[in-house]
């Protein structure tokens, strides 16, 4: 027997590099250490393991139409279900391969339930590989049994006939193990904009709806708030990270300046900025694939602490860029701001250039915070001069939501979806105006989001989805008075409409900057069944809110339209996340930024923005927020979602939502935001998907 990390390791990564991985092994080694800290935790066999934690083996059948399931966790009941059928087959199927040594079928899958219990993260393609190998090394295996089912099916396919020929079959069927051992798909990779949840959580379950893992960065790295992110560190982690083959959603800012709160500051020079972006050239030159993001900065810039008093006056001076400074802006504090736009303009310009050269794939300039005129508009002007003639560039309204767009839009080119999106706007005319905080009139802000993502404007003709657009009110700025509760429950009542008529809607309300509209949220609640959305979004600036849900009814459709092929447990996590994402945007959107952050407000008042993590000063408020946000969720998802079917269209089967858990924290020293963590379970049902009932309430085939 040949132990894992040694000739069989070495194999397959020979063969995974001619596959496009790198000889190194570094998605392998991942796996291979979350393997090692799961066999760290065994003691005895696989059922022993299970019975010693108070689990239940029972058999059962677990086949879902087509498909055949070994064996699933059930967490909340404490138990193992395994299906004797299937590993009946299993056992066929290893002595078909010539590799029916003594290995118990049963034994084989309880190692690997074995290990998503101990690693219970997304069971993506390296999740999956970790789980082979803590079962190969459990039971003292050289073979890897898990992946036999797929190599048969192709081989007799090919006409190689029931027991594979002989030595050649079994040549080629061990090969083909050791190949699909070693993760062999590209990695994704992101640097993004910081840690806040809209650029590193949202971006991640996005991605996980697609059907893809994202790899990145340890978040310590990422910074903090005022606490930058570490571009030096950051540069390492690429080189040795990504490889031949790989894509990167790149943050511009991140990797020169350290995020998007640094980018704003002065303590990064303009030839420090420049001189890290020369790694996008090196690892381009590799054959790593570079999708880069960098934000048009606004017109209020801190640019350090001894500027901060001037920051206000400064930017309602920038808004007008003939007049002179402000009397009482002491020179150097004006001097500070032009020159950190300046150093930023500049290495905006130095991406087009990388652009238009092909180091960078794709470019996407994002205008953060914007305003009618000022001085973002003279670089505005002066990147869409660079710009001309370079279809590979873009420059949009917004900066939070367009990491989430670009990979949408880099997994539907990826399955060869392009879908046609109908707009829906509470207001027609609206469409024309500029919303709030942005640079662009609200059609054309919708479009651009739409056209990184990879959809169109379906302007005519059958739409794939409808997304529903609630515009901006007059007063974005203050919850409005009873007086609004018509408009906003005619705009659901037409959601409504557009679902009971079999259609599918996904729905972005831009009505308040940074909270939901509470008589648009309570009418969903009430009358919406939200789990058959493909999208939802409200929180804080138009873009943001539109941009969210864009990307996510694309990377919805491409799941269930394109996903004939995934298995069971890849379309299972892919829809369950969609689940939690639209329960969190209810959550986040509504429950913490409409209801509860106001109570919070005076209990953060005077609290410094650096605190000393020691004195946990933050604690208290985080506490209550936890508390109040949790126990409202947990009785919203209990009324209205525990119990609920949505369908998995690839299979045609309904699958229903169980139980729930979620937890709150304040990602950053402030009461702005939190990050809701939540997960759902999504137990399959064998009921098909086209049952007689309400129109909508299941998808349209």
């Amino acid at each position: 027997m040949m132990p894992w990390n040694l000739d069989i390791r070495a194999q397959a990564c020979r063969w995974g590099a001619r596959r496009g991985r790198s000889s190194r092994g570094e998605p392998l080694g991942r796996a291979r250490w979350r393997a090692r800290a799961a066999l760290a935790r065994v003691r005895g066999p696989a059922a022993e393991e299970f019975r010693r934690r108070g689990f239940e083996l029972v058999p059962c059948d677990l086949r879902v139409g087509p498909v055949s399931v070994r064996a699933r966790l059930e967490l909340d009941r404490r138990r193992v279900l395994f299906d004797p059928a299937s590993l009946a087959e299993l056992r066929e199927a290893m002595r078909w391969a010539g590799l029916d040594r003594p290995a118990d079928p049963l034994d084989l899958v309880l190692a690997h339930e074995l290990f998503h219990l101990f690693d219970p993260g997304c069971p993506d393609e390296l999740a999956e590989a970790a789980a082979h190998m803590f079962a190969t090394e459990l039971l003292g295996l050289d073979y890897f049994a898990g992946t036999l089912d797929e190599v048969q099916r192709e081989f007799r396919r090919s006409g190689g006939g029931t027991r594979a020929g002989g030595w050649l079959g079994r040549w080629l069927t061990t090969l083909c193990i050791l190949v699909l051992a070693c993760p062999a798909v590209a990695d994704v990779l992101l640097v993004p904009l910081d840690d806040r949840p809209a650029n590193l959580l949202f971006v991640r379950q996005i991605a996980r709806i697609g059907g893809v893992e994202v790899v990145v960065p340890p978040r310590h790295l990422l910074g903090r708030f005022l606490r930058s992110g570490e571009p030096g560190a950051i540069q390492n982690w690429l080189r040795r990270t990504a490889e031949p083959g790989d894509t990167v959603f790149l943050s511009a800012d991140m990797l020169c300046y350290g995020g998007l709160v640094a980018s704003r500051a002065a303590a990064v020079s303009q030839e420090q900025a420049l001189d890290r972006l020369e790694t996008v050239r090196e690892l381009a030159a590799t054959g790593v694939t570079f999708e880069v993001f960098a934000a048009v900065p606004r017109l209020s810039l801190r640019t350090s602490e001894a500027q901060a008093p001037h920051e206000r006056k400064l930017a309602e001076w920038a808004t007008k860029p003939g007049n002179p400074p402000p009397e009482d802006v002491p020179a150097w504090a004006v001097e500070e701001y032009l020159r950190v736009r300046a150093r930023n303009l500049a290495v905006l310009l130095r991406l087009v250039e990388l652009a238009r050269e092909r180091t960078i794939a794709r470019l996407v300039l994002g205008q953060d915070d914007s305003h009618a005129t000022g001085l973002h508009q003279l670089d505005q002007e002066r990147l869409r001069e660079a710009m001309k003639g370079n279809r590979s560039v873009s420059l949009v309204s917004g900066a939070d939501e367009i990491a989430m767009d670009m990979l949408a839009g880099w997994i539907a080119r990826r399955a060869g979806v392009q879908l046609a999106v109908r707009l829906v706007y509470s207001d027609p005319e609206a469409a024309e105006r500029v919303p709030p905080l942005e640079s662009l009139p609200l059609d054309r802000m919708i479009r651009d989001h739409l056209a990184l993502a990879g959809a169109r404007v379906a302007s005519a003709g059958p739409a794939d989805v409808e997304l529903h657009i609630q515009v901006p009110l007059a007063k974005p700025w203050t919850v409005p008075e009873d007086s609004h509760r018509p408009d906003a429950e005619a705009f659901v009542a037409g959601v409504l409409q557009a679902m009971n008529g079999g259609r599918r809607v996904a729905v972005a309300d831009l009505a308040l900057v940074n909270r939901m509209d509470p008589f648009m949220a309570q009418a969903v609640i009430d009358r919406v069944p939200l789990w058959h959305l493909e999208g939802f979004a409200s929180w804080n600036t138009p873009a943001n809110a539109a941009g969210t849900a864009v990307a996510q009814l694309v990377v919805h459709r491409v799941a269930q339209a394109g996903g004939k092929g995934w298995s069971l447990h890849r379309l299972l996590e892919s829809e369950k996340t969609h689940q939690a994402f639209l329960l969190a945007r209810m959550i986040d959107d509504y429950g913490y930024q409409t209801l509860v952050r106001e109570q919070a407000r005076p209990m953060a008042a005077g609290l410094p923005p650096d605190p000393d993590p020691l004195l946990n000063l933050y604690g208290p408020v985080g506490l209550q927020i936890r508390v109040e946000l949790i126990g409202w969720a947990r009785e919203l998802y209990q009324r209205n979602f525990r119990g609920q079917t949505v369908c998995l269209e690839p299979l045609d089967r309904k699958a229903r939502l169980g139980p729930m858990d979620l937890e709150v924290v304040l990602p950053w020293p402030r009461v702005f935001e939190v990050e809701a963590r939540l997960d759902l379970r999504l137990e399959p049902t064998d009921e098909p998907c086209r049952t007689p009932g309400k129109a909508g309430l299941n998808p349209r085939p």
